[in-house]
């Protein structure tokens, strides 16, 4: 699992959108984040928790 891991932090660079969303799908439960900023549009974000599977 840490090769397979390590694997993809040296290819993420390489995969296309689709590729990293379908990843992220597989590996995360849940991610919350905070909005900074009172705007519609979003000025940055804070990832506050992220749950695996």
């Amino acid at each position: 699992m840490i090769e397979v891991l390590n694997n993809v932090r040296e290819n993420w660079e390489h995969m296309d959108s689709i590729e990293k969303k379908m990843l992220l799908q597989m590996l995360v439960k849940r991610i919350d984040l905070d909005k900074i900023g009172d705007r519609p549009v979003v000025e940055s974000l804070t990832i506050t928790n992220i749950e695996f599977y």
